[in-house]
């Protein structure tokens, strides 16, 4: 049940909202995560973009850090949303805290967000280039990379001339 009393929405808008997320709540769990809240995005395809849906489920994902959320919080949380609209997208004090409990990384994940998969073929045409050393900094520095990489490699199997699915 929703602990906190809900500011905006009357309870037949509470129930459809519950009975939508129920629905998507493929783990019968009473919770949502990233994936099943993307899934119900999906039915309000006339409302969300494909694009839409795919970041507010990764911003989703990201201030989870992977993990779901009661229902019921949910419903708290977007009755808090529409309460505070006007606020402009800061709806959120310290004081009061995200109804989702929710870091405040995800300011910074919706400007990289925006970026993703937008690399041209020139930029991921990354080529493999070494220089010798020049002086005894540089020397230093190269055999710290490689004594790093050799610890590195050997704790993780790793070798460049057998990639196996059990080393992956």
């Amino acid at each position: 049940t929703v602990t906190r009393t809900l500011k905006t929405l009357d309870m037949s808008v509470v129930n459809k909202i519950k009975a939508e997320l129920m629905e998507a709540d493929d783990k019968h769990d009473g919770r949502i995560d990233a994936e099943e809240l993307k899934t119900l995005l999906r039915k309000h395809n006339n409302t969300f973009t494909d694009a839409e849906i795919i970041e507010i489920s990764e911003l989703y994902y990201a201030a989870r850090a992977g993990g779901s959320v009661s229902i019921d919080k949910f419903i708290e949380a977007i009755d808090h949303a529409v309460a505070n609209a006007d606020k402009g997208g800061r709806h959120f004090t310290k004081r009061e805290g995200h109804p989702l409990a929710a870091g405040t990384c995800a300011a910074e994940y919706m400007g990289a967000a925006k970026s993703h998969g937008n690399y041209t073929p020139e930029e991921l045409d990354v080529k493999l280039t070494h220089r010798e050393p020049e002086g005894i900094k540089d020397t230093i520095a190269l055999s710290a990379v490689k004594a790093v990489r050799f610890f590195f490699d050997t704790a993780t199997g790793w070798t460049n001339n057998s990639i196996t699915v059990d080393k992956v």
